[in-house]
């Protein structure tokens, strides 16, 4: 899939009205909120570990320059401490707690059912840089379900091979 048609369907099938995006520049932490659509820019396709399935993937990529772009849009320097391992969900924690909003408890609710938190009555998608955004294989599996995209179950884990 190429990556235009990923992030088309990505937009088709999202739940959020926004996004809350972290990133680190010259050693400092920054944080954005960003309404509507996330720009095509910021986001590229890469592969997952084969240890994951090693499908195709969109993930969030910010260089320096679109860094020094969100800076100048607004985006606030913040205390946030980079965490080891699953960075993202940390940092989902502590935007939570930034904005007041109560926390979801950590139920793998897929993209296109509702984003990761609710502001003022809008669903966001919250992204530390380097995120995954959605695998090509789940954009297929919501494809195949047609008008019934909703009800989207992914399949879990890898297949095992046969003995």
């Amino acid at each position: 899939m190429t990556k235009g048609n990923a992030i088309r369907y990505y937009r088709k099938y999202s739940g959020a009205h926004g996004y809350i995006i972290g990133f680190t520049y010259k050693k400092k932490n920054y944080m954005i909120r960003i309404e509507g659509d996330i720009m095509p820019r910021f986001l590229k396709m890469g592969k997952q570990a084969s240890s994951k399935g090693g499908h195709e993937k969109l993930d969030l990529y910010l260089n320096n320059e679109l860094k020094e772009e969100l800076i100048r849009k607004g985006a606030v320097e913040i205390d946030y401490e980079i965490h080891k391992g699953n960075n993202g969900r940390e940092f989902e924690k502590w935007v939570q707690n930034y904005y007041g909003v109560p926390a979801r408890d950590w139920d793998d609710t897929g993209f296109w059912q509702c984003g990761d938190l609710t502001i003022d009555g809008k669903e966001y998608q919250v992204k530390f840089e380097g995120a995954q955004f959605v695998t090509v294989v789940t954009l297929h599996g919501l494809q195949k379900m047609g008008k019934n995209w909703k009800n989207y179950v992914p399949q879990r884990g890898r297949k095992k091979k046969a003995n």
